[in-house]
């Protein structure tokens, strides 16, 4: 699942992620999911959620609770170190700053699911 308000984001890193062979659920932000509840089953989060005080930790968080088996990289260009504090806390959390390339993406998803013992 990707959920970021940049679409020319959002829409790259989807359609690099079909191509490696995931099925991609892509939102424009979190008003925009359906409760967590609804959502269906998914293998990795990545998001970039804003800045912790706009409702991004929040969210994150939620997930995180919910699904803690799930890989979650937050890419963001919000520069703030809460960012890097709370993925510390937290297993199968990574921390990325934009501008990022896939590549970068695709070494943290993996190593992300390696951690966690996800295919």
């Amino acid at each position: 699942m990707v959920v970021d308000e940049d679409s020319d984001f959002r829409d790259g890193l989807s359609e690099n992620l079909r191509e490696d062979g995931y099925v991609v659920y892509a939102y424009s932000s979190i008003a925009a999911l359906p409760p967590l509840d609804h959502l269906p089953p998914v293998d990795l989060l990545v998001t970039d959620t804003s800045a912790p005080h706009e409702g991004g930790m929040a969210f994150a968080e939620a997930w995180h609770r919910a699904h803690p088996h799930v890989p979650v990289l937050v890419v963001t260009s919000d520069p703030a170190q809460a960012w890097d504090v709370w993925a510390e806390r937290r297993g199968g959390v990574e921390v990325r700053r934009k501008p990022i390339d896939y590549g970068r993406i695709r070494s943290a998803l993996s190593a992300l699911s390696a951690r966690l013992g996800a295919a």
